[in-house]
C-alpha cells in the first residue's frame, strides 16, 4: 500500500485534503481497484501462457518483466499476469 507521502504525490487534488481525508481516499481507491480487477479476471478465461519461441529476445524479456511486476506488486498469480502482460504488449498472438 502507498504511503501517506506518495498518495499526495500521485493525486493531483490532494492539496486540500487532511491527511485523514487523503487516507480514506487512497483506501477508497485500493477498494475500487479491487472490485475492477476481480471483475476483469471474471470476465477473461485465464489460461497459461507459454512463452513460443516467435518472440524476440527483446520481447521475451519485455514480457516477463511486465508480468514479474504484477506478480509482485499486483499480487497476481504468475499465469494471470502473464496473459495480461501479453494482451498490453500486443504479443497475444504470438503466445
Amino acid at each position: 500500500m502507498l504511503s501517506l507521502e506518495q498518495c499526495r504525490r500521485l493525486i493531483p487534488s490532494q492539496k486540500s485534503l487532511s491527511d485523514l481525508e487523503l487516507t480514506n481516499l487512497c483506501a477508497q481507491l485500493y477498494g475500487l481497484s479491487d472490485i475492477a480487477i476481480t471483475a476483469f479476471l471474471g470476465s477473461k478465461k485465464i489460461v497459461a501462457v507459454q512463452t513460443s519461441n516467435t518472440l524476440t529476445d527483446i520481447q521475451r524479456e519485455a514480457l516477463e518483466e511486465r508480468a514479474a511486476i504484477m506478480e509482485f506488486d499486483g499480487k497476481l498469480p504468475r499465469p494471470i499476469a502473464r496473459r495480461i502482460a501479453s494482451e498490453n504488449l500486443g504479443l497475444e498472438g504470438a503466445l
